[in-house]
């Protein structure tokens, strides 16, 4: 009862932070910080203090973790497998915080799509595969997913191009010279909209299949 406590404590907690820190307070924080720059840390108040940018920085993944570290220990899950989680947590938000690059890394990209593009095509053949074995509402969820995954696809390419050629936004100078800023602006809301729809299907196909199974039993 203690973990369940503890697990339902943690995840208003996530709840609140996400809520307030990550995703209300950015209408006007992004805003005011674009604005001014970095002076905008200036230390005169809360909102301008380090701590806050801090806070505000981390607060997506903090939040998020909190949220799922939250849920294990109210399910309980496995002692072992919840320290992991949170080990793991941990060396993720120091990695996040700590890792810098001085230059562009064309390489890590070109992997990093490869290896995107290979998860794809992966989840494509499995969903082929397993598709005729499964129940109407199972295909239902799984048809579903792979929509997601396609969704999910589109916006990482989406992001290639807008960081990468033809939009050039790791390279601004570029952006500015060849006048791409208005593709940019279009491409950054495509890759957002894509995003969004992707996690709307992922928890519909999640839907379908947890009750799908509750029917079943």
């Amino acid at each position: 009862m203690k973990s369940k406590g503890i697990g339902i404590a943690l995840i208003i907690i996530g709840i609140l932070y996400l809520f307030v820190v990550s995703w209300l307070s950015s209408w006007w924080y992004v805003p005011d910080y674009r604005q001014i720059g970095p002076s905008f840390i200036s230390g005169s108040t809360w909102y301008t203090s380090i701590p806050f940018f801090i806070a505000w920085g981390i607060s997506a993944p903090l939040g998020s973790i909190l949220v799922i570290i939250g849920f294990a220990l109210y399910i309980q899950v496995e002692k072992k497998r919840t320290l992991i989680f949170v080990i793991g947590s941990i060396i993720l938000l120091c990695w996040l915080g700590l890792w810098y690059i001085i230059s562009i890394t064309s390489k890590l990209y070109g992997i990093g799509g490869g290896i995107i593009l290979g998860c794809f095509l992966i989840s494509v053949w499995n969903w082929a595969k397993g598709r005729s074995k499964m129940e109407d509402r199972n295909k239902l969820a799984l048809d579903i997913r792979i929509i997601s995954h396609l969704l999910f696809f589109i916006a990482a390419w989406g992001l290639c191009g807008l960081l990468g050629s033809p939009l050039f936004g790791l390279r601004p100078e570029n952006m500015i010279e060849f006048k791409a800023q208005q593709g940019a602006y279009t491409m950054g809301a495509k890759v957002m909209i894509c995003l969004a729809l992707g996690w709307i299907f992922s928890i519909v196909s999640q839907h379908i299949e947890t009750y799908s199974k509750k029917d079943s039993a």
